[in-house]
């Protein structure tokens, strides 16, 4: 199941600036058959983004990996290093 691929997620909603943005994150700890040096967690994120005024969505997704472990980054913390917080 997916949920045992990605056991681990997490999710912030802001207001602001005239829009609506949802983020989520879901985070693999297990990155099997990834061929990347020192790889400790792969995660998607997924944002998504009304513009008020306009009416207008948007969604993004963003794929990652990192060398911090589960020990080290959760789901919160990574969503907040991938927002540049």
């Amino acid at each position: 199941s997916l949920g045992a691929i990605f056991p681990l997620s997490a999710e912030t909603t802001e207001v602001g600036h005239g829009r609506f943005e949802h983020r989520k994150i879901i985070v693999a700890t297990q990155a099997t058959g990834l061929h990347f040096p020192h790889v400790g967690q792969a995660f998607l994120i997924q944002r998504s983004t009304i513009n008020r005024k306009e009416g207008t969505i948007r969604d993004d997704y963003a794929f990652g990996l990192t060398s911090l472990t589960p020990e080290r980054a959760t789901p919160e913390n990574l969503l907040g290093l991938a927002r540049g917080h």
